[in-house]
């Protein structure tokens, strides 16, 4: 029988080096400063910070890469580093290489499945982000706001 090893790609941090986040602005500047590539955004990519009691991050990880126009959130690999940080909170983000960042059905959709399943294990979701050109989603403030940092 094979077994197979999802490595996820990401980083833990320390307590000493996370910022707090406290608004969708905030997670979206961490996000472009942090996970996205600017060479990157024309290919979908999901990734979630983890965040605990304090909103303080403990470790952000890509979850999935996709192509063009989806990615998909697999509630097991947003769940498992959830589990292993001890994470109070989780934050998902993904882009939209249309530079649009209003959301689709899918992404209602795929928000409602992770906040689900995260809830089983006392874990909060706190927001879904898509990151768009030069503007963002947010689906906890239910619009769409200007980014304060553009991608270096």
């Amino acid at each position: 029988m094979a077994i197979y090893e999802y490595t996820l790609k990401g980083r833990k941090l320390n307590d000493s080096a996370s910022p707090e986040l406290d608004r969708p602005e905030d997670v979206a500047d961490y996000l472009l400063a942090n996970c996205y590539d600017p060479d990157e955004m024309w290919r979908e990519k999901a990734f979630a910070v983890y965040l605990n009691s304090e909103n303080k991050i403990l470790g952000h990880f890509l979850i999935s890469a996709g192509g063009t126009n989806s990615t998909d959130f697999d509630v097991k690999l947003v769940a498992k580093p959830a589990l292993e940080l001890m994470a109070s909170a989780v934050i998902i983000s993904h882009n939209h290489p249309s530079g649009n960042p209003l959301p689709g059905k899918a992404d209602f959709d795929s928000t409602q499945k992770v906040k689900k399943a995260l809830a089983l294990f006392d874990v909060k979701m706190l927001d879904h982000i898509i990151i768009g050109d030069g503007k963002a989603y947010s689906f906890d403030m239910e619009k769409t706001f200007t980014l304060e940092t553009t991608q270096p």
